[in-house]
């Protein structure tokens, strides 16, 4: 809305009525006939319904999701990276720009996956009860096996190095997806700590 300003010392007729309307609103203020109390017939905000209902509800959610992301993640770079957009609407932000990264890293070089890789291990980190903005509402750690997963060149060669670690621990967060209630992949990034590999 475009604010109009008038000079010192202008009184237009705007101003009048402007004023006349400050003295009445100031007079039934004093006399008490303003009420500042809420209307008693509104209903208070509803709260909002949790997300989960539990921890384990949180952790099954977020093992379904990225079942799913990781599923077809895996056709994708069967595929050698082509008809990467298969991966929307499963990845959102970091996640997404980083699969999109590594498919045309895979369709650059000629390289497609040989086998699949298997997650297991998976412990929940966090969850949200409520959130407003859908953002990072359940974290995991999961254990990547690598162990039955190769890549190779146009020739078939394994561009795998020898003595690669086939089994490692990632920190995973979700989103709630735009379209409905369901879960997406947010991040994955290589956790520092090894352990739940171990277990």
């Amino acid at each position: 809305m475009r604010v109009v300003t008038y000079g010192f010392g202008m009184r237009s007729p705007v101003w009048r009525v402007g004023a006349a309307l400050a003295v009445l609103i100031a007079a039934l203020a004093v006399s008490g006939c303003v009420e500042d109390e809420p209307d008693p017939t509104q209903s208070p905000d509803p709260s909002p319904t949790p997300l989960f209902e539990s921890d384990e509800e949180a952790l099954a959610a977020a093992e379904e999701a990225y079942g799913r992301y990781q599923a077809v993640e895996a056709e994708i770079l069967a595929d050698g990276g082509e008809n990467s957009e298969r991966i929307d609407g499963l990845a959102v932000r970091d996640a997404l720009l980083a699969a999109e990264e590594g498919f045309a890293d895979y369709r650059a070089n000629g390289y497609r996956n040989i086998g699949s890789t298997n997650f297991e291990t998976v412990e929940l980190q966090h969850y949200s009860a409520s959130s407003k903005d859908g953002l990072d509402v359940v974290g995991l750690y999961i254990c990547l096996d690598f162990s039955s997963q190769d890549v190779v060149n146009p020739e078939n060669v394994s561009v795998v190095r020898p003595g690669r670690v086939v089994r490692q621990a990632f920190e995973v967060s979700f989103d709630i997806a735009q379209s409905g209630d369901d879960l997406v992949l947010a991040a994955r990034e290589p956790w520092g700590s090894n352990d739940i590999c171990n277990e």
